[in-house]
C-alpha cells in the first residue's frame, strides 16, 4: 500500500503510515504495527508491504487515522 499524493504528481501525501512504523521491516514492524504480514515501511512513511491483500487494508487503514 502507497499512500496517495494530495495533488496530481506530487510528493506532498493525503496521509502517511504511523510514525512508530519509519524504516522498520519484518519481525519488528509486525511487532510494532501489529500486522502479522507486514514486511516494510519506507523511512519516510510513505510506502508499506505486506504479504497479503488483508494485511495491505489494514495498514491503509492506521494511514487514514494519522492524517
Amino acid at each position: 500500500a502507497a499512500t496517495a499524493p494530495k495533488v496530481g504528481n506530487g510528493f506532498d501525501t493525503k496521509a502517511l503510515f504511523p510514525e512508530k512504523w519509519a524504516g522498520l521491516a519484518n519481525d519488528k514492524l509486525a511487532d510494532v504495527s501489529g500486522i502479522d504480514d507486514a514486511t516494510f515501511c519506507h523511512k519516510n512513511r510513505w510506502l508499506f508491504v505486506a504479504d497479503t491483500k488483508d494485511g495491505a487494508v489494514t495498514a491503509a487503514k492506521f494511514a487514514e487515522k494519522t492524517k
